[in-house]
């Protein structure tokens, strides 16, 4: 999900994130109403025979969870919208680049067993390359055309984590070259669309309260340029209308890959840090799904690689954005 892409000249790019921009890797906190129980006694009469003292029946308040409703041949699309900004400096050369592409896919629900776990397959119905500098366009643009069709088989089990994750196709990430020095250009990793496809089946594991703080661990592989391993720290962040927002702030660390070889480029060493990195989730309860999540990962880093003979320091810096909306029909 998170692998440097290469540069080109800078381009800005408008797009309506669901929040406002919040700090880098602390997700914003805000108070929302406390949750009151209904009262769910019924009424006494007010008129008529005394019939001795009243006892309520005993009932219980069944506690309110953001929870999937999925049933056996249930099918939804996932509307995916990836935007990248990576910089490159280069012997003090800064290189500024844009890549922006889309991705339809339609999950179907081929089991759901007794204790609530299920198995989905995920099939790309679309893909199209929205924003690329030319070198990336005439890199990426086959890759991208060969994406529909790809199919991915998801395990969850009831509490909606992805147990097995069987990829279709990957894209690597390669060094190709250019008239303004070294580039890089991939799409999404293994990881990076298992972590998708983790957001887009989110699922909380309490009974919702009012300022609840939980936390998972995550691990991401980068590959040729090492790893990331951490937590997500969630926080539900209250009602927004008829939806439930969950934000979340990804505490990684940046685990130095050993040497090897990233096409033709020997990478020495590699450091990395987050700048920003987390992201918000729209549950609706009623309906029982995500709605739509957002994700930010900016980082920097320095990369010590042997190219064409040469020991060279590659100051790398990325935006990433990731946009989800979920669909009951194809948005196509």
């Amino acid at each position: 999900q998170h692998k440097p892409v290469e540069p080109a000249p800078a381009t800005i790019l408008e797009f309506e994130p669901l929040l406002p921009a919040r700090a880098a890797s602390k997700p914003v906190l805000e108070r929302s109403q406390p949750i009151l129980p209904v009262d769910l006694a019924p009424k006494l009469p007010s008129t008529g025979p005394a019939i001795g003292p009243y006892k309520m029946p005993a009932r219980l308040l069944e506690p309110l969870k953001l929870a999937w409703k999925l049933k056996e041949a249930d099918t939804f699309y996932q509307e995916l919208i990836v935007t990248r900004r990576p910089t490159f400096k280069v012997q003090g050369v800064l290189i500024e680049s844009l890549l922006q592409y889309r991705i339809v896919s339609r999950f179907d629900v081929q089991m759901r067993r007794v204790d609530g776990s299920l198995v989905v397959q995920q099939k790309i119905e679309s893909a199209k390359l929205l924003q690329a500098d030319e070198l990336t366009r005439t890199t990426l643009t086959g890759a991208v055309a060969q994406m529909p069709g790809t199919i991915y088989t998801l395990a969850l089990n009831s509490n909606m984590d992805v147990t097995q994750f069987q990829a279709g196709a990957e894209i690597k990430m390669q060094p190709i070259a250019g008239g303004q020095g070294l580039r890089m250009a991939s799409l999404l990793d293994r990881d990076g669309w298992k972590e998708l496809v983790q957001a887009t089946f989110f699922q909380m594991d309490q009974p919702l309260k009012a300022n609840a703080r939980w936390a998972k661990p995550m691990v991401h592989s980068w590959g040729e340029l090492g790893s990331w391993a951490g937590t997500i720290n969630y926080f539900y962040a209250g009602p927004q209308e008829k939806l439930h927002k969950i934000t979340y702030a990804l505490q990684m660390k940046h685990r130095a890959p050993a040497r090897g070889q990233l096409g033709g480029m020997t990478v020495n060493s590699a450091n990395f840090q987050t700048q920003e990195a987390g992201g918000v989730l729209l549950f609706d309860a009623a309906r029982g799904k995500v709605v739509a999540a957002e994700e930010r990962f900016r980082v920097n880093g320095v990369v010590n690689a042997r190219l064409l003979g040469q020991n060279t320091l590659l100051e790398i810096s990325e935006d990433q954005h990731f946009l989800i909306r979920l669909h009951d029909k194809n948005p196509d």
